[in-house]
C-alpha cells in the first residue's frame, strides 16, 4: 500500500504514513488528516468494533472468485445481516487440510461503510480501498512458531486478536480492564472462544501496567503492518459490486458488437471487390468485340459463378443474421433465472434445441425456472431433462438440465419490425 492508512471507528481515527513511518494519535478524521499532511487518498482500515472478522473453511479452489461463490452459501451463518446489507471480502491462508482451505472473511455493515466513506470525503480524502485493522495483527506475531494473542488499546477499548499461521483468525474488543486479573480473565475467555492454541502473548505499549512479565512487547502496531498485505482484502459496497458486474457484461456486449461490425465490413469489402471484378469483365467484353464468341462464353461462366456467390452470400447472411439472434435467446434464458438459481452451462447452436444446465437451492426453484421459460414467446417445448440432488460442502443443491426449442425470429423493437417488413 502506497497510500496512508486510516484506522477508523466512530470513537476515533488515526493515520499511519508508510513513507515516513509516522502514526498520528487518535483524534477526529479531520484532525488526523491535518496531522498526516492532508493526503488526497487513504486506505480505510475499519476498527474492530465496526467490523466482523470470521474464519471459514471452504473447498480448496484455485480462484478467489470461485471461493466467493462458495462463500455465498455460508454468509447467513457467519454474519447477522443478509448479504445485501453487507460489504465483505475474503483472503486465503496457508492452512489447507482434507476439508479444504481456511479463508479469513471480513465484513461490515454497508451503511457503516457508507458513513465512513462520506466522513473522509467531506474531510477532503478519497477512500482508495477498505480493509480491517485486525488483519495487521497477523503480521506482528508472524514469527511465533504457534498461535499468538495480540493485545492493543484504542478508543474502542481493549482489542484481543488471535493469530495462527500469520493470519488473524479471531478478534474481539472488550472494555479496558482495570487490573491484571481482569485482563487475564479476558485473555483466557478469548483463547477459549477462538479454539486456538496460543503460545505467545503480545501487547502494545498502550496496555501499560496491565502487562505482566509473561507478555511480550509488540514490535509494531497492527495498522503499520497492513502495508505487508497490499491486496489481501478490499471490502466493497453491494452497489459497487453490482456496478462492476454490469460493466463487465456491457464490455462483453460491446466486444460482440465490434466483432459483428468487423465481420460485416469484411463482407462488404469482399462484395465490392467482386463487383469491381465483374465491371472489369464487362468492360473487357465491350472492348473485345472481335472475340465476341469467346467473350460470351466467359460471360456465361462469370454469371454462373455470380449465382453461386449469391447463393453462398444468402447462406452467410442467414448465419450472420439468424431469424432469432442467439444472443437474444441467451439473454431471455438468463433473465428468467429466479432467486436461488444460477446457470452453469448453456449450449445453443443453429437448428438445435437450447440446452441449459444449472444449480438451485430447491426443486421448487427449478420448477419456477422451467415455468418462467415456458411463458416466453421465443421458446416452446420447454422440458426438464433431469434434476439431481447434491451437496456442496454442507449445503444441499439441485443440479438440473433444461431443453427448449427456439422459435423463429421476433424483432425486439418496432424499428426492427418495420425494417423487417420492408425487406
Amino acid at each position: 500500500m502506497t497510500f496512508p492508512i486510516a484506522e477508523w471507528s466512530p470513537d476515533g481515527c488515526r493515520i499511519y504514513n508508510p513513507a515516513g513511518g509516522d502514526l498520528t494519535p487518535y483524534s477526529t478524521p479531520v484532525e488526523a488528516l491535518n496531522r498526516a499532511g492532508n493526503p488526497s487518498k487513504v486506505i480505510l482500515a475499519l476498527g474492530r468494533r465496526v467490523a466482523w472478522l470470521k474464519s471459514v473453511r471452504l473447498p480448496n479452489v484455485a480462484a478467489k472468485e470461485d471461493a466467493h461463490k462458495l462463500l455465498a452459501f455460508r454468509l447467513d451463518d457467519l454474519f447477522p445481516l443478509p448479504a445485501s446489507e453487507l460489504a465483505y471480502d475474503m483472503m486465503p491462508t496457508e492452512d489447507v487440510n482434507s476439508e479444504g482451505r481456511l479463508w479469513i472473511v471480513g465484513a461490515a455493515k454497508a451503511e457503516t461503510l457508507r458513513q465512513a466513506t462520506a466522513v473522509f470525503k467531506e474531510s477532503g480524502a478519497k477512500v482508495a480501498g477498505v480493509t480491517l485493522v485486525a488483519l495487521g495483527s497477523g503480521q506482528i506475531s508472524a514469527a511465533a512458531s504457534g498461535g499468538a494473542l495480540y493485545l492493543a488499546h484504542s478508543p474502542e477499548g481493549l482489542s484481543l486478536d488471535v493469530v495462527e499461521g500469520g493470519a488473524t483468525v479471531f478478534s474481539r474488543v472488550v472494555p479496558t480492564p482495570e487490573n491484571a486479573s481482569e485482563l487475564q480473565s479476558e485473555v483466557s475467555r478469548t483463547i477459549a472462544a477462538s479454539k486456538s492454541k496460543v503460545e505467545m502473548v503480545y501487547a502494545d505499549a498502550n496496555v501499560g501496567a496491565l502487562v505482566d512479565a509473561s507478555t511480550n512487547p509488540a514490535p509494531a502496531s497492527a495498522i503499520s503492518k497492513l502495508t505487508l498485505l497490499p491486496h489481501a482484502m478490499d471490502l466493497r459496497l453491494p452497489e459497487a459490486v453490482a456496478h462492476e458486474r454490469t460493466a463487465k457484461a456491457t464490455a462483453r456486449r460491446r466486444l460482440a458488437i465490434l466483432i459483428l461490425m468487423a465481420t460485416l465490413c469484411v463482407a462488404g469489402l469482399s462484395y465490392l471487390d467482386r463487383d469491381d471484378a465483374r465491371l472489369k469483365v464487362e468492360k473487357e467484353r465491350d472492348r473485345a468485340k472481335r472475340e465476341l464468341d469467346r467473350a460470351k462464353d466467359r460471360l456465361a461462366l462469370v454469371t454462373k459463378r455470380l449465382s453461386e456467390i449469391e447463393g453462398t452470400s444468402g447462406l452467410v447472411g442467414d448465419g450472420l443474421e439468424p431469424r432469432q439472434a442467439l444472443s437474444d435467446v441467451a439473454t431471455i434464458a438468463a433473465n428468467a433465472v429466479p432467486e436461488g438459481v444460477w446457470l452453469t452451462g448453456m449450449s445453443l447452436d443453429r437448428g438445435k434445441p437450447l440446452q441449459l444446465r444449472g444449480s438451485a437451492k430447491t426443486n421448487d426453484q427449478v420448477a419456477e425456472y422451467v415455468q418462467s421459460l415456458s411463458t416466453s414467446e421465443r421458446l416452446r417445448d420447454v422440458k426438464l431433462v433431469f434434476s439431481n440432488n447434491n451437496t456442496i460442502g454442507d449445503v444441499p443443491i439441485v443440479q438440473f438440465s433444461v431443453s427448449a426449442h427456439v422459435i423463429g425470429n421476433y424483432p425486439l423493437t418496432d424499428t426492427e419490425q418495420k425494417r423487417g417488413s420492408r425487406r
